[in-house]
């Protein structure tokens, strides 16, 4: 049989093989007592250096905290054997250069030959991962902003006509809040006379992919309003339909001018038909 010595050299061997880093962290005298030497790839500072770092020194100042309390917190669950067997956390290191990076810890817990309590696992570098996810953080509060923020309203409809969600403009033209809508079937904001040709346009919207129009709904204190309405439809993973995409705007001022425009029209043409005097037009040259 291998004895100890040659145990724990075949132990070091493995964990200086793997790209994560193992460590060893005494948990009775809150002092880490070993780091594979991949810790120097990652932080720059080489095994002996960060064994020698404590928490507070090792990690940001937050990342510190979180630390010292997950270690409390799952102590416990060790003692009373409710700890999950993969512990993760996601703390962000300080390097020698003075930046921080994110990584992932996982820790489990045993009792060394001295019964005192230790912490063993692994370090991975995850800062490609949560840059990514920050980015795409930012990215999603960036949308939300212009969604719910954007001077146009926005709909999107199930494949039966439902709301699945408006943002605040669309509210603010109609009248309603949020929970009035969700989940309501667009046709019953409409007047009588268009809710029949939605009935009859919907599926070719969803079958063309593509939606120019302009309907009469209603505003929540009972007046009418038109709207133009620009839509496409949205496609899950493997193509079938999942959602429509649609703009919302306001006409009705424009058709109110258009209405009165053709009814000023109509009367010019009448008083002009019906006039007893002659009537001519002359251009800047008296032709």
């Amino acid at each position: 049989m291998e004895g100890v010595n040659g145990m724990q050299l075949k132990y070091k061997k493995i964990s200086e093989a793997i790209s994560d880093v193992v460590y060893v962290f005494n948990v009775t005298r809150a002092k880490w007592t070993y780091f594979a030497e991949s810790i120097f790839p990652l932080t720059g500072f080489t095994a002996e250096e960060v064994a020698e770092k404590s928490t507070e020194e090792l990690f940001t100042m937050e990342s510190s905290v979180k630390f010292i309390k997950f270690v409390k917190e799952t102590v416990k669950e060790f003692e009373e054997n409710t700890l999950e067997s993969n512990s993760l956390l996601e703390l962000k290191i300080l390097c020698k250069d003075g930046k921080s990076i994110w990584v992932e810890i996982s820790i489990a817990y045993t009792y060394n030959k001295e019964s005192q309590l230790e912490a063993i696992g692994t370090i991975r570098n995850v800062e490609k991962r949560k840059s990514a996810e920050e980015r795409l953080f930012l990215s999603e509060e960036k949308f939300k902003e212009l969604f719910y923020r954007a001077p146009l309203g926005y709909q999107s409809l199930d494949s039966a006509g439902r709301f699945i969600t408006v943002n605040d403009q669309w509210l603010n033209m109609l009248g309603y809040n949020r929970d009035e809508v969700i989940g309501k079937w667009f046709g019953d904001f409409m007047s009588a006379n268009y809710r029949e040709g939605f009935k009859e346009r919907f599926p070719l919207f969803k079958a063309q992919g593509y939606i120019h129009s302009e309907f009469e709904l209603y505003h929540k204190n009972g007046k009418k309003i038109f709207i133009a309405f620009d839509g496409k439809i949205g496609l899950d993973e493997i193509g079938n339909f999942k959602q429509t995409h649609c703009i919302l705007k306001d006409i009705t001022i424009e058709r109110q001018l258009e209405d009165d425009l053709a009814e000023n029209r109509d009367l010019v043409n009448a008083l002009l038909d019906n006039a007893t005097d002659a009537i001519y037009i002359k251009d800047v040259e008296g032709k």
